[in-house]
């Protein structure tokens, strides 16, 4: 038995030899409540490292099976951080693309995998907050989105809580899209948590060269509040904006929409730079005559 459920402890366990299994049931004797079974190369209580408050274990650790395992402490990690050169979402990316897609984000299901892969080591960030304290409060202007990777966060309007949010849970997906966006509620975390964190700013960098899923990610965060552009980029609301302009005499607008859209994506940005050395060749070479 390495850790039961309930215990606090804040380590990184990797499996070097053996297979070690999870339960939610430290009491349970049976292989068949297993929930994972960790395997030679993959690692457990990884995102506890991130911060260097212990949390509380929520699964009782056993061993299958004889094992060998390499016990990383939090201090350790971030000296290896320091060592390799790595970011901790770097280190950690796998685990935490696990729980980005099993908590079913509505605009990360319709990215492709590769994709959302690149948004999140790219442009994500990984936060760690104290017990009680507060990630944002109700009534400020909200610039990032963010997901539940190990913690608890409670939700407060006007000082009730009404609302508990565990890992996998995520908040805050408005102020990806709309501008000046008030927060409804205060997030409070209730113990030590680590989120992981996308900024506004970042997030609609990361779409500028993809229209079309910056479309559905706007049609499926804002709903009614969308513009019209994401309307127009979206098969089916392309199609109903297209029967409403036929209704008005107006399908020709549309029309030249499309056409100007298509052309856009066709052209490809000149490099001036790489046009001119011709030029600049044949210049050099009518000088030296």
């Amino acid at each position: 038995l390495y850790y039961e459920e309930e215990m606090t402890e804040g380590k990184l366990y990797i499996v070097y030899k053996g297979e070690i299994a999870a339960s939610k049931h430290s009491d349970s004797k049976s292989a068949d409540t297993y929930a994972k079974r960790y395997r030679p190369g993959e690692m457990l209580g990884e995102l506890d490292v991130v911060h260097f408050a212990s949390t509380k274990r929520n699964e009782t650790i056993k061993a299958t099976k004889r094992s060998l395992l390499l016990e990383l402490e939090p201090l350790a990690f971030q000296r290896f951080l320091s060592f390799t050169k790595l970011s901790p979402l770097q280190v950690l990316l796998s685990p935490v693309m696990n729980i980005v897609k099993e908590g079913r984000i509505p605009f990360a299901s319709h990215i492709p995998i590769d994709a959302l892969r690149e948004l999140i080591l790219r442009y994500g960030a990984l936060e760690s907050f104290r017990e009680d304290e507060v990630i944002y409060r109700q009534g400020s202007i909200g610039t990032k989105f963010y997901v539940i990777l190990l913690g608890s966060v409670t939700v407060l309007n006007k000082d009730k809580i009404v609302n508990t949010l565990e890992a996998k849970a995520h908040f805050g997906e408005f102020s990806l899209l709309l501008e000046d966006n008030e927060r409804a509620s205060t997030m409070r975390c209730t113990v030590p948590t680590v989120v992981l964190s996308l900024e506004k700013m970042a997030f609609q960098e990361f779409f500028l060269s993809k229209p079309e899923l910056w479309a559905i990610s706007e049609l499926t965060i804002a709903g009614k509040q969308c513009t019209l552009r994401s309307i127009a980029l979206n098969p089916i609301g392309a199609r109903l904006f297209t029967m409403h302009l036929k209704t008005i005499g107006q399908e020709a607008v549309f029309r030249a929409w499309e056409a100007s859209r298509r052309y856009r994506l066709w052209a490809v940005p000149y490099d001036l730079q790489v046009m001119m050395r011709p030029c600049t060749y044949t210049f050099q070479k009518l000088i030296e005559v």
